[in-house]
């Protein structure tokens, strides 16, 4: 199995390129693993969308700021 981890924090623009991509290999031993580290531009709505079609597990972590 080949894991590909893909940070995410303020790709929106790019992620859902970024993921096509990934789904497009043809190797179909891989974990695709999305963190999200609390973007706010709207990154968490497209893993969201991928997640509801594919029957992924989301995960979540917002850390506070300071």
């Amino acid at each position: 199995m080949i894991s590909v981890i893909v940070p995410v924090y303020d790709v929106g623009k790019y992620l859902s390129k970024c993921l096509d991509s990934l789904l497009a290999q043809t190797w179909r031993n891989l974990e695709i693993i999305v963190v999200d580290d609390g973007s706010p531009d709207g990154s968490w709505d497209i893993m969201q969308d991928y997640a509801a079609r594919r029957m992924w597990k989301l995960a979540k972590r917002i850390q506070k700021r300071t």
